[in-house]
């Protein structure tokens, strides 16, 4: 990091501050990802608690149809128990453990969101349901995908923020 006396050096022309702010929106991503990642841990914990409890309530708020049956009793609590274990398995690990839950969890998500897809192509479930329970898991893919890349560092570290109005002081370190 430089102060805000010296020029940044880490790309040409960039002005006094630049790797600072740099560092702040790293730090803003960072933990935007983790934030992304516990929340849907926490969802699917309690999504999956209450597909186990009341699962005619849970396929209801999901858009299936208002009529009970053992079937879908059934299978609403199969999906929920899933969840639970996915959400319990991430929020109980750390490191290369909750990394391994986190990419068993995507691979469930894009499962989902590929399903989802083919129901709305397909036209058999209302397009309601299925555009919402999509997007659901597309979502869920999409901050799965976010939490692997940055794991791997695949997503770029330096991000080309202009060069900050204030004097790096005002920026935390």
């Amino acid at each position: 990091m430089t102060d805000a006396t010296t020029q940044s050096t880490d790309r040409p022309g960039a002005g006094p501050g630049t790797s600072e702010a740099r560092d702040v929106i790293q730090t803003g991503l960072d933990r935007a990802v983790e934030t992304g990642l516990l929340a849907m841990a926490v969802g699917r914990l309690a999504g999956g608690a209450a597909s186990r409890v009341t699962p005619s309530g849970t396929a209801r708020f999901f858009g299936a149809a208002a009529e009970r049956s053992p079937e879908l009793d059934y299978v609403v609590r199969v999906c929920g128990i899933r969840a639970m274990a996915l959400g319990l398995g991430y929020l109980s690990t750390t490191d290369d453990a909750r990394r391994r839950w986190q990419q068993l969890a995507l691979l469930c998500d894009i499962s989902d969101t590929v399903a989802g897809i083919g129901d709305l192509v397909r036209g058999k479930v209302p397009r309601s349901t299925a555009l919402g329970a999509t997007l659901r898991a597309g979502i869920f893919a999409a901050i799965g995908a976010a939490g692997v890349a940055h794991d791997r560092g695949t997503v770029p570290r330096a991000i080309d923020a202009p060069p900050p109005t204030h004097h790096a002081e005002v920026l935390p370190k």
